[in-house]
């Protein structure tokens, strides 16, 4: 299977497949960006102006609230953020792919995951939106905020159990669906599907060819019958 086919929407896989490629993977690559990132963000990015961010995030802490947006804004911290996060794209984009092929396993089609998709991206933005506004203007949002919010995390959140349990565990559509043929099925046998015999069947059977010619060649005649020899013809 190819890199493009990795992260291709089209066909369908097993669950081993979705596990290692698009479960594990993701984590492990995720972790491993994540140390070399922060390494180069300190080193290249942050330690120079350490001492100009130290004083923004002391102003920050002593509740200075214009310090908060000249932090965020501080070309660094946006520098050093796209480092972070610049893998999300496409690892995403690959747990995403994987999960619509999961899903055409089971015969459903793109919009359940697409939709579960949306939703975690909707919580996690607006929990993003609603705690930057509340660290700028020091205000909490609501009691019906509280509520809204929470509620929707909850949704979130069983949405999200079921999309694992549907991509880790169950068994896809036996045999072929609109999707395309079963990933767990056996492969075409040596040669291709009419490509002839294999060389050794199953169980040990040769195929057998043609007999072989009977000595003399084909167009001998038979020997005679009886093992004697014909008796003259009598005449007259």
């Amino acid at each position: 299977m190819t890199l493009a086919q990795w992260f291709s929407f089209n066909g369908r896989i097993s669950r081993k497949t979705w596990w290692f490629r698009h479960f594990l993977l993701p984590i492990v690559l995720s972790a491993l960006w994540s140390g070399v990132s922060l390494f180069l963000a300190l080193v290249v990015l942050i330690q120079p102006s350490l001492p100009r961010l130290t004083a923004l995030i002391a102003d920050i802490v002593n509740n200075d609230r214009s310090s908060i947006s000249t932090f965020f804004l501080d070309s660094v911290v946006i520098w050093s953020l796209l480092l972070f996060y610049a893998p999300t794209l496409p690892l995403a984009w690959l747990w995403l792919a994987g999960s619509i092929k999961r899903f055409h396993d089971l015969d459903f089609d793109w919009y359940l995951p697409v939709g579960i998709a949306i939703l975690q991206f909707s919580y996690t933005s607006i929990v993003f939106l609603f705690s930057l506004l509340t660290l700028i203007f020091s205000a909490e949002p609501g009691v019906f905020w509280d509520l809204a919010i929470g509620t929707f995390g909850i949704v979130t959140f069983l949405a999200l159990i079921f999309e694992f349990v549907v991509l880790g565990f169950l068994r896809g559509t036996p045999g072929y669906n609109r999707f395309g043929p079963d990933p767990l099925a056996p492969g075409p046998p040596p040669g291709g599907f009419g490509g002839g015999y294999p060389q050794q069947a199953p169980g040990g059977w040769q195929p057998q060819g043609p007999p072989p010619p009977p000595s003399g060649g084909w167009g001998a005649p038979p020997p005679p019958q009886g093992g004697g020899s014909v008796p003259p013809i009598r005449r007259g």
